[in-house]
């Protein structure tokens, strides 16, 4: 007995070596550095102001009534992203603030790199392919969105309810006695990532394409009935629902959308694989010469070290069954890609850039699996020639280091977007220390930033500041501010649309605003309830009146040496907003935010 248990304590160890790890521990750290380098400089952003901080603001019972409202109207066909969207931030915020939903976020996505390697570790024999789809993965240069709360909380969720229902898939064809059972939980699994994010869930198709052996055609007739027993019963509910944006659409429009996003998707994709290093050749600063050297050397170290001697493929028959599993293999990723696009429908897939980028998230798993196999047929063909196996590798740490150094730009430009929002708010606090119920700030300022990867202004910039106080609840009307539609060319351009009977009218069919919720009412605000901030020699101006294009006179409301603002509570959300004390973006003119993105 004692030398059984010795002999399994031996295995269990032996397995669980330094070598089995290795690769897991350089997936997250590069995680780590192409996402989550500027952890402590990131903030909130978009949408993250609509759902994260709102749910942040508010306490449990009015979390649990807003997410059974969603509930209730079945919100996007999407009950699960409202779920994570809600409490995640609610319980982690109250852990460790913004910070901490970043790590939680760094998790989650360490999480799907790994099982992506995991997963292709376990169905091939070339395991660079693995590495490789797995790093690729990683540093996917097709969206720019994974610094955004909501991407990480609300759709890399939805990966990782996918990815698990592929593990707990694939496993089932292994021997063992639970494997009866072990289909139906993928299909609990794929679910979930259906009702959390749904443009991933047609991609569990192609899981019968990586069973080893392959799956019978009963098999597969079996998992596609199933996927679309569940697919109708979704589309049903939303349908149901009267959820608009499946309640709108009609079969000829639904057909022409699907041909243009399967055609377009995956080469626009592939393309940005390409564009990013010619972007980061085409800006050679200092700082993206410095991450890529660093780069370069610690991705050459590591991927020599890891296909010389992990991953030897001295072993491998020379044989067409090699090629024929990378062609399988490739033919997979090509289907992964055209379903993850099929039910990407409502963004452009012309978008590399931005919140819109996104679109091509549902693609990422599909084309790094073709990406690694066009890479492992390279490294396969020169396993035997050390020098070209050398230089292989070389050329895959440059291309790596490119992604990387863009990655990292990426990063660099959420922390300016961030700090682009402190230093307005510094500013907006400053000039209206007199906020109280019903007070409306509205901003002239044409030149406002609009950030090259994710707009610090954006539509969600009514709700701030209602999630960073926590207003009184008997307050019939929240402070809000708006942003008025304006340019460089006609400044005030907003005064007729807004303007009427020498009161203001604010309204979602109301031009002159940059954008009002489509649930808020129609008001009618009165002028002593309005404060105007205007761009002026590059800063924001506080106007006590102002004269409409008839020529009257209107008088807002008077700057009083009163701060209410200061006394009232704030939430978690409002240190992380304020600027530090030393602050040296804040007071340079032109200020920050009217300065654009390089």
């Amino acid at each position: 007995m004692i030398n059984f248990s010795e002999n399994r304590t031996t295995n269990y160890f032996k397995h669980f070596n330094i070598q089995f790890i290795f690769p897991y521990l350089f997936i997250i750290s590069l995680v780590f550095f192409s996402r989550f380098l500027f952890i402590n400089d990131f903030g909130l952003y978009e949408d993250d102001w609509a759902f994260s901080g709102t749910a942040i603001s508010n306490n449990l019972t009015q979390n649990w009534i807003r997410l059974r409202a969603s509930f209730g109207s079945f919100w996007q066909g999407r009950p699960l992203h409202m779920t994570f969207l809600t409490f995640i931030p609610f319980i982690g915020a109250k852990l460790g603030g913004i910070r901490a939903l970043y790590l939680i976020g760094f998790t989650i996505l360490s999480l799907n790199a790994c099982l992506w390697y995991s997963l292709l570790k376990k169905i091939t024999k070339n395991k660079n392919v693995a590495i490789i789809a797995s790093l690729l993965f990683v540093l996917y240069p097709a969206d720019t969105t994974f610094g955004l709360l909501q991407h990480l909380i609300g759709i890399q969720t939805a990966l990782l309810f996918l990815l698990i229902a592929f593990h707990v898939y694939v496993s089932s064809s292994e021997k063992h006695k639970l494997n009866y059972f072990r289909k139906p939980i993928s299909y609990v699994f794929a679910t979930l990532s259906l009702l959390d994010y749904e443009s991933l869930f047609l991609i569990f198709l192609t899981a019968p394409l990586l069973n080893h052996p392959k799956s019978t055609k009963k098999e597969k007739l079996y998992h596609f009935l199933t996927l679309t027993i569940i697919l109708a019963i979704y589309l049903f509910l939303r349908k149901l629902a009267g959820e608009s944006r499946i309640s709108g659409i009609t079969g000829l429009q639904l057909i022409q959308k699907v041909v243009y996003q399967v055609f377009w998707g995956p080469l626009i994709a592939f393309y940005s694989f390409f564009k990013r290093p010619i972007e980061v050749i085409s800006s050679p600063r200092v700082e993206n010469i410095i991450i890529f050297c660093i780069g370069l050397i610690l991705f050459f170290i590591v991927l020599r070290y890891l296909f010389n001697k992990q991953f030897l493929q001295n072993d491998i028959p020379a044989d067409l069954n090699t090629f024929q599993e990378f062609w399988k293999l490739s033919g997979t990723g090509l289907l992964m890609t055209i379903l993850g696009y099929s039910s990407a429908l409502l963004l452009s897939v012309h978008d590399i850039n931005g919140r819109a980028s996104r679109v091509h998230f549902s693609a990422a798993l599909g084309i790094t699996l073709i990406l690694a196999c066009i890479w492992g047929i390279a490294f396969y063909i020169t396993r035997v020639h050390k020098f070209w196996h050398t230089l292989l590798i070389l050329l895959l740490s440059v291309y790596l280091s490119f992604l990387l150094t863009f990655s990292i730009s990426v990063q660099q430009y959420y922390k300016m977007s961030w700090q682009y929002q402190q230093a307005f708010w510094h500013d907006v606090f400053t000039l209206v220390p007199d906020i109280k119920e019903g007070t409306i700030i509205l901003v002239q300022a044409p030149s406002l930033v609009w950030g090259k990867q994710i707009n610090p202004f954006d539509w969600s910039l009514p709700v701030v500041l209602e999630s960073i106080y926590d207003f009184p609840d008997d307050w019939q009307f929240s402070p809000r501010t708006y942003r008025l539609n304006s340019d460089v060319v006609e400044p005030e351009q907003w005064k007729d649309k807004v303007i009427s009977n020498r009161k203001f009218v604010l309204s979602g069919k109301n031009d002159g605003l940059f954008f009002y919720f489509p649930w808020e009412p129609e008001r009618i605000v009165e002028p002593q309830d309005v404060v105007l901030l205007v761009e002026e020699q590059g800063q924001l101006v506080r106007k006590e009146k102002f004269q409409t294009t008839a020529g009257e006179i209107i008088y807002l409301k008077p700057k009083t040496n009163d701060q209410p603002t200061l006394d009232l509570p704030t939430t978690v959300i409002f240190e992380h907003l304020m600027p530090p004390p030393d602050c040296d973006y804040c007071g340079s003119v032109p200020r920050i935010y009217f300065q654009p993105q390089e």
